[in-house]
């Protein structure tokens, strides 16, 4: 394992899962917070948040995983430069427009049909 970020409740390390052979990252809540119902309930809200979503810009969540005292989600790894890193240094502001912008395509949407006479979007 190598670690990767700390925040005010968990410690990320990468690692690999032997059984599917694939690298994961793993959140561990810090001793800290484990002292803590609410930081536990938070902790675990946040697995089960990030569980429920499909999207490309959030990891998937493949498990939490609860030993002893330990408690740790286990989830995709993303390569990448972190956020903290990333936003303490400069960045050109069309690079940072582009962090903002949403792409909506209702073509490629089946449940969302153009009407082009009154440019509305009907479902």
């Amino acid at each position: 394992m190598a670690p990767l970020g700390r925040g005010g409740m968990g410690e990320v390390y990468s690692a690999v899962d032997t059984d599917l052979n694939r690298n994961v990252a793993l959140k561990f809540i810090t001793p800290g917070a484990m002292g803590s119902i609410g930081s536990i309930n938070r902790f675990i809200r946040e697995a089960r948040s990030a569980s429920a979503l499909n999207h490309p810009n959030i990891v998937t969540v493949h498990e939490v995983i609860r030993e002893g005292a330990a408690l740790s989600i286990v989830m995709e790894l993303v390569d990448g430069i972190a956020l903290r890193k990333l936003c303490a240094e400069a960045q050109p502001i069309d690079k940072v427009a582009m962090w903002g912008r949403i792409k909506v395509r209702p073509h490629l949407n089946p449940t969302v049909r153009s009407n082009r006479d009154s440019r509305s979007f009907a479902r």
